[in-house]
């Protein structure tokens, strides 16, 4: 009788192990794949205000510029009001990642050049407090309100540009190839300050820039941009970058998305478009 009964329990003991589910051992989740530094900016969000489709000359699908020669040279005093510039074609910045958004604030950049000085001016829209301040030269301009310039001859997209970087206070950080000491320009720079925003007036000498010798190289195409950082404004209003030639990455420093510019003043033409 005891062996029935150890039978009995043992039979029912199998039968509940049978109806038990072990769960199935959990994957960890992988770690999120890093981003790619060209990656494409997201599209923007159903109702943003667009802006409407760039037109112009393009080579390869990036903006292609015609630097105009002046009647005269422009005084670099950051006002921009000298008649010369009338001649240069205003160039609107859009937004860095190259999204289709407005930037919340406009940047207008203009240039002119002889067949000795690169003359560029630009506007830069504002309302709240600047975030600048006086800086020894070659310290983080960049991480001030600023506009940065990007510039080599030549149509090959090489890390061997000219860089500078210039905040609302004056204050600039010049570089070549990411070496300080291998660009210390003798530009003359001016900036304004008002109540609708800040500009920046300056001429660069063409000999500090390895001009080509041979005319027709000096007329381009050059590699070119210019960007605007705008900076953080407590916790509610994000950083702005734009660019007039978009990167569409978190970075400034990608030479594949200048612009192409050819000089008047060497006889440069736009190609047909």
């Amino acid at each position: 009788m005891l062996r029935a009964w150890l039978v009995s329990v043992l039979a029912m003991a199998i039968v509940l192990v049978g109806c038990t589910r072990v769960p199935a051992p959990q994957k960890r989740p992988s770690a999120e794949p890093a981003e790619k530094p060209d990656a494409k900016p997201a599209p923007a969000p159903v109702g943003a205000a667009p802006q409407p489709p760039r037109k112009g000359a393009t080579i390869k699908g990036r903006l292609a510029l015609l630097i105009a020669k002046p009647d005269a040279e422009p005084a670099i005093d950051g006002k921009l009001d000298d008649a010369c510039w009338q001649k240069a074609e205003p160039v609107a910045f859009r937004l860095l990642d190259g999204s289709a958004d407005r930037p919340k604030r406009a940047t207008v950049a203009k240039l002119l050049a002889t067949d000795k000085t690169l003359f560029i001016a630009v506007q830069c829209a504002e309302t709240e407090q600047l975030v600048s301040r006086k800086r020894d030269r070659d310290d983080n301009v960049w991480e001030d309100d600023s506009v940065e310039l990007f510039i080599k001859p030549g149509a090959e997209a090489t890390r061997e540009y000219y860089h500078l970087a210039v905040n609302p206070d004056g204050s600039f950080y010049d570089d070549f190839a990411r070496d300080t000491a291998a660009w210390q320009s003798q530009l003359k720079l001016a900036t304004a300050k008002g109540k609708e925003g800040w500009t920046i007036e300056l001429a660069i000498p063409l000999a500090e820039l390895n001009l080509p010798k041979d005319k027709a190289a000096a007329a381009g195409p050059w590699r070119l941009n210019l960007t605007r950082t705008r900076q953080q404004r407590g916790d509610d209003v994000p950083a702005e970058e734009t660019a007039l030639s978009p990167t569409e990455n978190r970075s400034s420093h990608v030479p594949a998305m200048f612009a192409y510019a050819f000089l008047e003043a060497f006889g440069g033409k736009l190609p047909a478009e």
